[in-house]
Parts: structure tokens; sequence; C-alpha cells
């Protein structure tokens, strides 16, 4: 029970931060006004995962693992905790961008997806620092494009940056980036556009 509680409560900060203060659109909800959020045993190194909405198939839902027992992170509270807030930030962001771009969309830009929900991660909840765990990943892969690396989550640095050097430390320039996506328009295209 104390652990659906405090999940409930990163949840609503991850609301509260990307919705109301940074301006997202409210994600998809439910045909009872909620997103459905399951706690789930995804076994070791497994945070969680997004499911969007399938039309006449399923309502979108959030899965979260039960067990961070095995996570590292620097938050104060501890590795468990931290690895729950981040993972309440990342899969909630998810929502918010399923609102924004089709399936199509998602799938061709899926390395952009996961670093922007990363990028989220350490907006919401700047202590727990968990997006630092990828870092080596991506210092190993330098001679690749961003975007054939696999799962993309070590590329939120890449977001990091746009939002030191090109929009005086404000996380909009990411948002931007998300209005930008379109079918024709990949996350690179979208990040020139807006620059």
């Amino acid at each position: 029970q104390n652990y659906a509680q405090s999940l409930g409560q990163y949840l609503e900060t991850s609301w509260s931060h990307e919705v109301t203060t940074l301006g997202y659109d409210t994600p998809e909800l439910g045909s009872d006004g909620r997103l459905e959020v399951f706690i789930w045993n995804l076994g070791t190194g497994l945070y969680g995962l997004a499911m969007p909405t399938i039309p006449f198939l399923t309502e979108g839902y959030i899965l979260i693992n039960n067990d961070f027992s095995w996570a590292f992170n620097s938050d104060p509270a501890g590795s468990d905790l931290g690895a729950m807030k981040v993972t309440a930030a990342h899969e909630f962001y998810h929502h918010i961008q399923f609102g924004y771009l089709n399936i199509l969309e998602a799938i061709g830009d899926s390395w952009w997806i996961e670093s922007s929900a990363v990028f989220m991660e350490d907006e919401v909840f700047d202590d727990v620092n968990d997006y630092v765990n990828y870092l080596p990943s991506f210092y190993d892969k330098t001679e690749v494009s961003i975007d054939s690396i696999d799962g993309g989550y070590e590329t939120a640095i890449i977001n990091k940056l746009l939002k030191e050097k090109y929009s005086s430390g404000d996380p909009i320039i990411i948002k931007k980036v998300l209005e930008e996506i379109g079918i024709l328009t990949s996350a690179e295209d979208s990040m020139n556009n807006v620059l």
C-alpha cells in the first residue's frame, strides 16, 4: 500500500510539472477520466512501460515495476525511490507524447521519444540523476549517428544540451521539437527547424 501511495504522489508530481508548469497538453485519459497505472513484476533492469490507446482494442495504460531494489542513482531518499520517481515521470511523459504523435511518427523517432522521456525524468526529479547511468554507453558510441543508437536513453544528454546552450536553460525547447515532429519531419529535422 505504501508503494502505491508513493507512486501515486510521484505521478501527481509528474502531472503537475509536465502539464501545469511546462504547458504540455493533458494526455489522453481512459473512459473513466483516469490513466490506468499497474504495478507489476517486470524483473530486474526494467523500469516501466507505457502503452498508447489502440482504438477498439484497449485504452492506454502504464506498467511500473514493483521492485527497484536493484536500481542505482543519487536520490537522497534512496535509489529504489529514485527509480520509482523517474519511472513515473518517464512513463507519464510517454502518454503526453502519444497525444502529439501518431504511431508512425513515434516509431520513426523512437530514439528521440526515449531520449526526451529520460530528459523529462531529470526535469521533474532533478536530485535523482538516473540518466547518468546511460552516459557511458553514449560516449562509447561516438562514431555512430544519434538515431542509430539502440534505445535512445543515453541520448538524453542531447536534449540537455539543447536546453542549456540554445534555450537559456528553458526546457520549452523540447516541447517545441515534439510539436514540430511529423510523418515527414524527423526528430533531427525538427531540432534544426526549432533552432
